[in-house]
């Protein structure tokens, strides 16, 4: 089919998209925002597309084997990366709340922000390298600070209160995998030479030695204030959901004492309801 604006054309949108009761006050015909979107999608999608190749044209140019490996280069590549991440993500983010709205749509936004974002980082890593980038990130003013917020007893309590249960399945796949390189070692001559390659504080460890750094990094936390702060953290967890669920069983009663009650006293119940819900952080939405 071509894609002119005419009333075949109409006709087959309105009826792909399954259109509401909407019209076209122009010419008088039925036609909706989503066939509307379906004619725009060609030039959508190529504006779209010649954006993104423009944007990595430019970006493969500026970052180049001129600026490969100097401070200048990695400084920009760090920007440009940053930059595209979040712009990315509030492009995702509006995509995200216009879902309900527009599935597809929303899917198309997420799926072009994507690429966007996975062109964007292979250009900038192919062209500085991971690790110059990494290192460049971690001198930065922003990142230095969020290392102290991480390393902070309210953070340790919140990773304790999310990754405990993990924790223990991790330090039980750890004791099965020390047990079984030992026993290996022990019972086939064909894979250790001897047994003295391995070594003999290591035959009497019960995990890897990876889990025995996390456990020394765990022994230098002051679990004092990290235990309190994971009270404050099931308490705040424990409120925000038992309050949501008593949030709507107040609201059910609330409705059933106002269907008897005047118009303009409703609306203002309503108002101020809403208003010191909204302003409330422990509720959602």
């Amino acid at each position: 089919h071509d894609n002119g604006w005419n009333e075949t054309n109409k006709a087959r949108w309105v009826s792909d998209m399954d259109c509401s009761e909407r019209t076209d006050k122009a010419d008088d015909a039925e036609i909706c925002l989503a066939a509307f979107l379906l004619y725009a999608s060609p030039l959508m999608v190529s504006g779209a597309c010649i954006f993104i190749g423009g944007t990595m044209g430019l970006l493969s140019r500026s970052i180049g084997p001129k600026t490969e490996g100097s401070a200048h280069g990695v400084q920009a590549a760090a920007k440009i990366l940053a930059f595209s991440v979040c712009l990315t993500g509030i492009g995702m983010y509006a995509a995200a709340s216009i879902a309900g709205a527009g599935m597809k749509l929303s899917s198309a936004v997420i799926a072009m922000c994507g690429v966007a974002l996975a062109g964007v980082a292979m250009i900038v890593i192919s062209s500085i390298g991971l690790s110059a980038i990494r290192a460049k990130i971690n001198q930065t003013p922003l990142m230095m600070k969020l290392y102290d917020i991480f390393q902070s007893d309210v953070m340790h309590a919140f990773t304790i209160c999310c990754c405990a249960p993990f924790f223990l399945m991790i330090l039980c796949l750890s004791f099965l995998n020390e047990r079984a390189r030992i026993w290996r070692c022990a019972s086939f001559r064909g894979c250790c030479r001897t047994l003295e390659e391995i070594n003999h504080s290591e035959t009497r460890t019960m995990f890897t030695p990876m889990i025995y750094k996390w456990l020394d990094t765990l022994r230098h936390w002051h679990w004092v204030r990290v235990i309190r702060w994971v009270y404050f953290w099931c308490f705040f967890a424990w409120s925000l959901f038992y309050g949501t669920i008593l949030t709507n069983m107040v609201m059910s009663v609330v409705i059933k004492g106002l269907i008897n009650l005047d118009f303009y006293l409703v609306c203002a119940v309503f108002f101020a309801i809403g208003l010191g819900m909204f302003l409330n952080p422990v509720v959602p939405g």
